[in-house]
Formats: C-alpha cells, sequence, structure tokens
C-alpha cells in the first residue's frame, strides 16, 4: 500500500467518524505544529472560521458546476462568454478510457473533483507506468469528503481531466473575492521547487500577510493584465459569497486556471490569529 492509499485509509476510516468540527481543529493543530504557526482554534468571524461555516451548507448548482474542472470552462463560456482558459485535451470516465487515447505530451492528468490529484506526464511510456495507471484507479476509489469536510465534491460525478502543462516556472496568481468583490490577491510561485507565497493589495502593494509557505526574498512584479485579471475576477463571482479565481499569466496572456470556493480545504492558517480576523471582516454579516 503506498502512502497515498495508506493517507486515505487513516482519513476515511480512522478520523472518518469524527464530527466535523472535531476534525477540523485537529487538523489546524496539526498544521500549526508543522508550520510553526502560534493559534489552531479559530473564530467564528475569521475567515477560516467563515469557510468552515460555508463548508457546512448545501452547495448551489452553480457552485457545483463551477468547482468542477470537467464543467468550469463551459459554464463560465455560456454565462460570461469567457475564453482563455488552461487548453483542455481530454475528459475520460474511466481508465481505460485514458489508456485507448492519444495523447498530445507534455500534459497534466487531474481528478475533476478535490485537489492534490494530479499528475505531469511528459510520453506515453509514463502514462503507461504501473504507479500511474493504479494511482489514476485509486482516485476513483476516493471520496474527497475525507480529506477536508468539503461535501461538495462527494456530489460530483469523478473523471479524469487532461490538460495541456504550462510548465512549473509560471507564477500562480490566486484573487480572493468576497461579496462578488475582488479584494486582494495570493501570488504563488516556484511551487516545484521551494514553494513561496506572497499577498498583494489591487493596487500591488505587498501585503502583511502569510499563509502556510515563506515570502518571497524579492518582490514580484505586477503582472501587465492585472486589470483584466481583476476584471475577470469581479466578473466570474459576481453571483457568489466567496470564490477563489485562479490564474496563471504566459506570454503577457491571461489564463484561467480553477475556481476555489474553500482554499487551503479550510484548514490553513495565516502567520497570526489578527491576520485571519482582518481577512474575515471582508465578508459582510454572513
Amino acid at each position: 500500500m503506498n502512502l497515498q492509499k495508506i493517507k486515505y485509509f487513516i482519513f476515511r476510516f480512522g478520523l472518518g467518524w469524527i464530527p466535523d468540527s472535531f476534525f477540523l481543529n485537529i487538523i489546524r493543530f496539526v498544521n500549526a505544529f508543522r508550520f510553526h504557526k502560534k493559534y489552531y482554534l479559530l473564530s467564528k468571524n475569521s475567515f477560516f472560521g467563515q469557510i468552515n461555516r460555508m463548508k457546512r451548507m448545501i452547495p448551489g448548482s452553480d457552485m457545483l458546476i463551477l468547482a468542477d474542472k470537467s464543467k468550469m470552462r463551459s459554464w463560465l463560456y455560456e454565462k460570461h462568454g469567457l475564453t482563455g482558459f488552461v487548453p483542455l485535451i481530454a475528459v475520460f470516465k474511466n481508465v481505460n478510457e485514458l489508456i485507448l487515447s492519444d495523447l498530445n505530451y507534455p500534459c497534466i492528468i487531474k481528478m475533476n473533483r478535490g485537489s492534490g490529484m494530479n499528475r505531469v506526464i511528459r510520453s506515453r511510456k509514463e502514462l503507461m507506468m504501473k504507479s500511474n495507471l493504479d494511482a489514476f484507479r485509486f482516485w476513483f476509489s476516493v471520496d474527497p469528503y475525507y480529506y477536508s469536510r468539503e461535501s461538495h465534491y462527494s456530489k460530483m460525478k469523478g473523471c479524469l481531466v487532461v490538460e495541456e502543462f504550462l510548465g512549473g516556472q509560471l507564477h500562480d496568481y490566486k484573487v480572493f473575492c468576497f461579496n462578488g468583490k475582488p479584494k486582494f490577491i495570493q501570488v504563488d510561485i516556484d511551487r516545484f521547487n521551494q514553494h513561496k507565497r506572497a499577498f498583494y493589495d489591487l493596487d500591488w502593494n505587498l501585503m502583511e500577510l502569510g499563509m502556510i509557505y515563506p515570502k518571497p526574498e524579492i518582490e514580484i512584479n505586477a503582472p501587465v493584465v492585472l486589470n483584466q485579471m481583476i476584471e475577470t475576477s469581479a466578473l466570474i463571482a459576481e453571483s457568489f459569497k466567496f470564490v477563489r479565481v485562479d490564474f496563471y499569466v504566459q506570454n503577457n496572456k491571461l489564463i484561467i486556471g480553477e475556481c476555489t470556493f474553500f482554499p487551503e480545504g479550510g484548514m490553513g492558517l495565516f502567520d497570526t490569529r489578527m491576520q485571519d480576523e482582518q481577512i474575515g471582516a471582508m465578508f459582510v454579516n454572513y
């Protein structure tokens, strides 16, 4: 049994019986120890406190579609006329369909629901490796709810989404939107090497925020498509209490990545409790 299967076994059968609120406190306590944070309990008005309260609500149909990596593109095009997504190669209902396909490489293969289930594949030979095929099959058997208690993922039918691999050097821009309005931007760099993370306001001023990963030692330049990124985020977020819209920028062109309703599965921690409270204040009487 590999580490991925062991982890799921623990979360599903070892911790699956624990009530959500207690489970989330346990995971945040572990994360606080791992990432050297000085708090793990949340107030109801903190950012992650409110995110976890939202997780317990019945998801709307638009949310279920937008959070599904296989359906997001068509929904955003039909509703808002948006284009410019990470190029989609194919969607497969099972691993046998994937095996019989003729793909362009390199590509990245993802599960449409949940997070952390993705692999970069660079050749047909690599695709057919037993470790990869076993992982893809295992993903179909996983109920992502047990990792972070995000029930909306359990309501999605699993499938494999194959996208063009854009490379590992692009910055990852994540726009946090509250009540339909973008408020600030998280930037992740060096994700496949020494992951670093910074936060900027909409005028691209560095914010005194930190979450899990260390801050870059150098300032990150504002993307040339910053205004377009903000406008696109506002359009997508208009009917949601909270959503994080993720982008890449390649050759000065904006690329829509995905949309997330519960960052870090609701189990993340800012550098300080005060930061968590300050960001939580961006919600309006939720």
